[in-house]
């Protein structure tokens, strides 16, 4: 269901590209990438797992409702969402109540208690969110 946590693995080589996923609907999972290499990009024998990931899984979870205006294409949008005890270099994902309409996402630990999501749209066209619910989950990094 939305709001859900995913986390997603492949075995081809992403270094060029920007790829998230995150729960749509129920029972759909979207992934997006986005091919930064200016190249042809060859997905035809791509493998991607997608794993549901449980709140009682997270050492810490935070969470965030946003409203944001139209983000433009090309352009993107950074949300600081607290989250008590993360630390940088911890595992962090983050999952949204709403479909992102084609937005790519990035999330990491910016500082102590505080993770950053990043929203960017490459989609051709201008994106209207309205009012999205975010949460984010952390894994402590052994010490």
């Amino acid at each position: 269901a939305p709001g859900d946590f995913v986390y997603w693995g492949t075995g081809i080589d992403t270094r060029t590209t920007l790829m998230s996923a995150y729960v749509s609907a129920a029972n759909t999972v979207k992934l997006n990438l986005t091919n930064l290499s200016g190249g042809n990009l060859n997905l035809a024998s791509s493998t991607y797992t997608v794993y549901v990931i449980r709140e009682n899984e997270f050492n810490a979870i935070g969470a965030a409702v946003i409203d944001p205006s139209s983000i433009p294409d090309g352009d993107g949008l950074s949300i600081i969402i607290p989250v008590l005890g993360a630390m940088p270099g911890d595992m962090v994902v983050a999952a949204f109540g709403a479909d992102l309409q084609g937005l790519a996402h990035t999330v990491y630990i910016s500082a102590a208690n505080t993770a950053s999501v990043r929203l960017h749209n490459a989609t051709g066209a201008a994106v209207d969110l309205g009012a999205l619910a975010i949460r984010v989950g952390v894994w402590a990094m052994p010490s």
